[in-house]
């Protein structure tokens, strides 16, 4: 059934290409996302190596007591710098997991309007998912940024690495979901 509107006819319902196209966006959106978060981490770990080395140094500084002022106002800038971009890291995996939230809930709604729609309802779940493991991963980047700078000793430096590097929210099951989203990707 189609209303009309003046010169044109609107249809009343989308038909299944357009929820495929929608879907297809979305899916598109995600992968976006999820390729970006790997980029930033990629960069995040780049200045959480420099941020490591330089807290060697001052803590092995510390324990000679060879630190010299020049030295330290030296180590404090490099610090600074590789702290700002780490910052900036964490900035773009939070605007990452926004953009996830954003099409997780335009799944749900695209899944809620699509009749027969289980295959939009698969990947809304997926999204929804994957979403939440991002999520929680991005709250421990963020704690890693905050704290690293301050570590006193190797084996807190080296935690704080390992919990950057292996995501530990990123789990089985969300590699799974990412799957799942792979699949519609490649259709």
């Amino acid at each position: 059934m189609q209303m009309s509107s003046g010169n044109r006819s609107l249809p009343c319902t989308p038909n299944r290409s357009q929820y495929a196209e929608q879907r297809s966006r979305l899916v598109k959106s995600l992968k976006t996302a999820l390729d970006g978060w790997k980029s930033d981490l990629k960069t995040g770990m780049t200045s959480i190596d420099a941020i490591c080395e330089l807290r060697r140094a001052a803590l092995a500084a510390a324990e000679e007591k060879e630190a010299t002022t020049d030295t330290r106002l030296e180590e404090n800038l490099k610090m600074d710098e590789a702290c700002t971009q780490l910052s900036a890291v964490c900035d773009s995996l939070a605007v990452r997991v926004n953009s996830m939230s954003s099409v997780s809930e335009r799944l749900d709604s695209l899944s809620a309007l699509e009749p027969d729609n289980g295959d939009t309802s698969r990947l809304s779940k997926a999204a929804s998912s994957i979403k939440d493991c991002y999520s929680k991963q991005r709250d421990v980047a963020r704690a890693v940024a905050e704290n690293v700078a301050t570590c006193d000793s190797e084996n807190a430096l080296t935690f704080h690495s390992c919990a950057w590097i292996h995501e530990p929210y990123i789990n089985d099951h969300c590699l799974a979901c990412e799957v799942i989203v792979d699949h519609f990707a490649n259709q």
